[in-house]
């Protein structure tokens, strides 16, 4: 019964998409929880036998390919880590199953995933033929909750670019919320798949991911022709956002695990401030998905986590080797390439709405071409992430929209 409480929201949230998906759903055999061929050696291999040629090569290269249905391609390209180390990363190329109707050259959207977990079972091209929204991996449940979404851009005439993140799907820690990290992943999705027009496309974690992207292009990847931005509840003060809520509880696990793999004295702070089940809370959050985090720990109390009497909120505010690191992580003080279309809904129960919205009015002071999508529809539920939930559900269809349109206007302003 709690497994089934606990899957209510995303199971709500597949069914208020629209039903239709696109024609190479084939490849699924439906959302089963029988298991996968995707955790065959095979595959594993496909992910974990480092490419040639990543040290050398450019970022955006595509490294290895292979087709697992027509018109689907899972891919490594290489890209760079925070520091400028080359890396390599997987995601998956989606071919339009409607040609574009807008004028020019059909556009490429990059989707930046929302929250899947770290483990590298949660990556969105692991899970069971890529397209089925639920698969069992290993000891972790892999729900591809977004995948409603994709035949909304093939069936516009929109190639579509989904990728896993560093260190998701492929060896190493991934780096949740990772400004750097995570912006580069999308961009170099862009540069591996696009020839034309791009646009950026995220929510909750997948926003935060699309609006870093937009603001890095001008510096790291000028000749890439971004024309469209969606970021959706984006965390885009990890401050105030990972302070903020009592019940991000997961998200909170996966963030503190990938900064502590970039910064060593934020892991000392980390490893001074939990007691050993907070540890273990850490340890097993590593190796989850969203939904069995969620299963597991959404209900955890986060001061039992801790012998030292200072409240999470407090430690992540006043210990300067974490707050420095956050603090790092702020999006909105570069203007981002092309127009810039942010979400949020005020009753986010888990990315607070004031600091989505002091994004947009940060990049506009910094000259962007920013607007802004409200969205002011109830919760979905009362449960943990019924308003985030709600969220994306009232906020992905103007937000194709206006996508759509944009990129047509653009694409006429360029004749």
């Amino acid at each position: 019964m709690n497994f089934l409480r606990l899957l209510t929201p995303t199971v709500t949230s597949l069914l208020l998409f629209a039903p239709s998906m696109p024609a190479q759903a084939a490849l699924s055999s439906g959302s089963s929880m029988a298991g996968s061929s995707l955790s065959s050696a095979l595959v594993a291999d496909f992910y974990e036998d480092e490419p040639e040629g990543v040290a050398n090569a450019e970022p955006g290269t595509v490294l290895r390919r292979e087709n697992i249905a027509p018109g689907v391609e899972r891919i490594l390209y290489s890209s760079r880590l925070e520091d400028g180390t080359p890396t390599y990363v997987s995601g998956t190329v989606m071919e339009p199953t409607e040609q574009w109707e807008g004028p020019g050259e059909a556009p490429t959207v990059v989707m930046a995933p929302g929250t899947r977990g770290m483990a590298d079972s949660c990556a969105p091209s692991r899970s069971k033929g890529f397209l089925g929204p639920v698969s069992l991996l290993g000891s972790s449940i892999n729900v591809n909750y977004e995948s409603p979404l994709y035949s909304k851009f093939l069936d516009r005439g929109m190639r579509l670019v989904i990728t896993d993140y560093i260190g998701l799907g492929t060896p190493g820690v991934h780096t949740y919320a990772n400004r750097l990290e995570q912006g580069h992943a999308l961009i170099d999705a862009a540069r591996a798949a696009a020839s034309g027009p791009v646009a950026f496309f995220g929510y909750s974690q997948g926003g935060g991911a699309a609006a870093a992207a937009a603001e890095l292009v001008p510096e790291y990847a000028p000749e890439l022709d971004l024309r469209a931005t969606f970021a959706g509840a984006p965390p885009a003060d990890l401050v105030k956002v990972l302070a903020g809520s009592p019940r991000l509880g997961p998200n909170l696990a996966y963030a503190i695990e990938g900064f502590s793999a970039r910064s060593q004295d934020f892991s000392a702070a980390i490893d001074e401030y939990f007691n050993a089940k907070g540890k273990h809370w850490l340890e097993e959050n590593s190796r989850s998905c969203i939904v069995d985090s969620s299963m597991r720990w959404s209900m955890t109390d986060l001061s039992e986590l801790t012998d030292t009497g200072v409240l999470m909120s407090e430690f992540i505010t006043s210990d300067e080797r974490v707050r420095s690191v956050l603090e790092a992580q702020r999006i909105g003080n570069l203007r981002p390439a092309g127009k810039v279309l942010v979400g949020s809904a005020p009753n986010d129960d888990i990315v607070d709405h004031a600091q989505a919205m002091q994004l947009a009015t940060d990049w506009q002071e910094l000259g962007g071409e920013v607007e802004t999508l409200e969205d002011r529809g109830g919760a979905l539920s009362s449960r943990v992430a019924g308003g985030h939930i709600a969220g994306l559900i009232g906020q992905y269809e103007p937000a194709i929209d206006w996508l759509e349109e944009t990129l047509s206007t653009e694409a006429e302003s360029a004749e």
